[in-house]
């Protein structure tokens, strides 16, 4: 589930990382230091949520998320996640 619904209504400001596994150790407090006041970011199971109001491209966090995780990473913000679970939708019916 979403931990950042208001991210919804700016699609391209909310982005999920999918992993393949759940990371074992990750230095979410290195994440933290690096975040601006408004980015806010949560790691649930195997995926990561970022939520940059400002922009992900001046989200100095962004760039670190995944680095020594060992696990493999794939990045979507949430606009491209909602079309992929709409078409999924569309052909289970």
């Amino acid at each position: 589930a979403n931990p950042f619904p208001e991210g919804q209504d700016e699609p391209k400001s909310l982005h999920l990382f999918f992993m393949d596994a759940v990371p074992e150790d990750p230095d979410l407090d290195a994440l933290n230091a690096l975040k601006t006041d408004s980015e806010r970011f949560a790691l649930i199971d195997k995926v990561f949520y970022l939520h940059t109001p400002d922009g992900l491209g001046r989200s100095k966090m962004a760039e670190k998320v995944g680095r020594g995780w060992k696990v493999n990473i794939t990045a979507r913000n949430w606009r491209t996640v909602s079309k992929v679970m709409e078409m999924a939708q569309a052909l289970a019916s």
